[in-house]
């Protein structure tokens, strides 16, 4: 089964918080943990709602789990970011990185996230 995961920035303490999502009612947003993590506690942080991604369900060659808005360097030494396409349904970066992306994530790192490092994407 895939595991799904998400993850997302404390509004508090700016750092992330992975686990579940949930949204409220009045437009806020939080990553709450499972129970059996903590013994019988939950803990919910909120985050802010531009930063939350979903896990990919694949690790790059580090073994690092890949998110959306990750940004990734291949092993061509493209760098791309990673986002869901609604009209695949699939996570991907580009029309033409989607094979390299589904096929071979182990060829690739993670370099940072949009959030942190927005530069990585910048174009000389």
């Amino acid at each position: 089964m895939r595991e799904i995961e998400f993850r997302g920035l404390d509004v508090n303490y700016n750092i992330w918080r992975f686990g579940s999502l949930v949204v409220y009612e009045n437009g806020d947003v939080a990553i709450t943990d499972s129970p059996s993590k903590f013994g019988s506690q939950v803990w919910s942080s909120k985050v802010i709602p531009e930063s939350v991604g979903q896990f990919t369900g694949l690790v790059d060659a580090d073994g690092v789990k890949i998110y959306e808005g990750d940004i990734i360097k291949t092993k061509l030494y493209e760098i791309h970011e990673i986002y869901y396409n609604e009209r695949t349904t699939q996570f991907t970066s580009d029309e033409s990185w989607l094979w390299t992306l589904i096929g071979c994530p182990s060829k690739g790192v993670v370099l940072g996230n949009i959030h942190e490092n927005p530069e990585l994407l910048e174009v000389e």
